[in-house]
């Protein structure tokens, strides 16, 4: 499992995020236990990666709050709109168009995904993956607009 098989996987499968989601375990299941674990640590690494109070903010401006739990969903939706969407987001999350947005933007099981992956792959549960460090976050909620303003200007 390279990164670009990784992005493949998540860009394929469904043109949402949700049906590319509830394809990810019969895709995934195809390669060995290793590439499934792999894929499993990529997507975790990434999650991680957008772990970020601008991309909260962002969040939060889109769907007018974001709970803890939304903000993980948040961030598992956006690795699965693909890494083109995914990286320009992290670059410029004050660039985002909220016209390119249907529905909400939310993905609940991707590593839930990964996990039925490798039970349907192996017989058994999938070893625990390394957690990335983070930083700790503590958004202040009336900063976001200001944060991101032609988002928020848009939104408005």
């Amino acid at each position: 499992m390279d990164d670009a098989l990784f992005w493949h996987l998540v860009g394929t499968g469904g043109q949402t995020a949700d049906e590319r989601l509830d394809t990810l375990p019969d895709r995934l299941a195809a390669y060995s236990a290793a590439a499934i674990k792999t894929f499993g640590q990529m997507a975790t690494d990434r999650v991680a990666e957008a772990c970020r109070e601008d991309i909260w903010a962002l969040a939060y401006l889109l769907m007018d709050g974001c709970s803890d739990d939304a903000f993980e969903y948040f961030r598992n939706w956006l690795v699965l709109q693909g890494r083109t969407v995914f990286t320009s987001i992290l670059a410029d999350p004050d660039a985002f168009d909220p016209a390119t947005l249907t529905g909400k933007p939310l993905a609940e099981g991707l590593l839930n995904a990964v996990e039925q992956a490798f039970v349907m792959r192996v017989g058994k549960d999938m070893p625990r993956l390394r957690q990335p460090k983070t930083k700790r976050l503590d958004p202040k909620e009336d900063d976001f607009a200001a944060m991101l303003p032609n988002l928020a200007g848009r939104l408005s």
